[in-house]
């Protein structure tokens, strides 16, 4: 790995951003930019239960067209019925508890603190329920120079199968 520049503070999104400035990113931009090129920043929402469950309904309400609105999630896990009418897919909704090391199921009522983009979280690919948050923070960060960071800072990525979606039978 190169050496980092002794003036990279990776605090300071304008030298975090310039691969000149941090060379352990210059072999992921273009990759990473190729898969995430819109300039989306990542928002931090607060919403219930009923709102996340919404969410969801929306992201698979058109599952069958392929629409690029499916619902990726980590943290939690849902099932879906993709044959139900769109509004009454989603079976299963449950909220991971990092403390006891299980899964619970997601409480209507409860509020739930979750990242996404800046597109989705203002109400992009119908995800009104995300736009209607009353907690939200703009985090200013560049989901792609997030991503970028992260795989410059790891020495390898080994994706899994982790059952977070499943379809019902």
């Amino acid at each position: 790995m190169e050496d980092v520049d002794p003036g990279y503070d990776d605090r300071d999104p304008e030298r975090r951003r310039d691969p000149r400035v941090d060379p352990r990113r210059r072999h992921h931009d273009g990759p990473v930019l190729e898969v995430l090129p819109y300039g989306n920043q990542i928002t931090i929402l607060s919403i219930t239960g009923e709102q996340l469950v919404s969410a969801l309904e929306n992201g698979v309400s058109e599952v069958e067209a392929g629409a690029g609105r499916f619902p990726q999630v980590g943290g939690m896990r849902y099932a879906f019925d993709p044959a139900a009418e769109a509004g009454s897919r989603i079976t299963a909704v449950e909220i991971r508890d990092v403390a006891a090391g299980t899964y619970v199921a997601l409480d209507p009522a409860a509020t739930y603190t979750l990242a996404t983009n800046n597109f989705l979280a203002g109400g992009g690919d119908g995800y009104s329920a995300l736009a209607e948050a009353k907690d939200r923070y703009e985090t200013g960060w560049l989901l792609s120079d997030t991503l970028a960071e992260f795989l410059g800072e790891s020495d390898s990525v080994s994706p899994g199968i982790e059952g977070r979606i499943t379809e019902a039978e």
